[in-house]
């Protein structure tokens, strides 16, 4: 699988809640040329977070446990339209089921990131 080039242009209100997410949780945020699974709303509204160490950098779980919950927690403030973590997928109404690795497990191992989309 080929990732798209790594950038940071998103909406401006999705660059402050992940910017909020960082200093709250540490670690690093981006998104990709491509990127954006359904339902969220492309590459200007959905982000991964990973290590401090940038793109590709594995999350640890307590750290992505951290920033799933919050996000979660935030959800009626700031509505998720997708969030996998840990090789699960979250979805409104629907709640959590197993994610199938479309476009990677997003953890546990080497690619363990949180990918959000609003």
């Amino acid at each position: 699988m080929s990732l798209g080039a790594t950038h940071w242009s998103v909406e401006p209100w999705v660059a402050d809640l992940a910017n909020d997410v960082i200093a709250r949780f540490g670690g690093s945020w981006n998104t990709y040329v491509g990127h954006g699974l359904a339902p969220a709303a492309g590459e200007t509204r959905t982000v991964d977070f990973w290590d401090p160490a940038g793109r590709g950098a594995t999350l640890e779980e307590h750290r992505g446990d951290m920033i799933t919950a919050w996000l979660l927690g935030q959800n009626e403030i700031d509505p998720v339209l997708i969030l996998i973590w840990w090789s699960w997928i979250w979805l409104p109404g629907q709640g959590w089921a197993p994610y199938s690795g479309f476009q990677g497990s997003h953890g546990p191992g080497p690619d363990a990131h949180v990918h959000v989309g609003w």
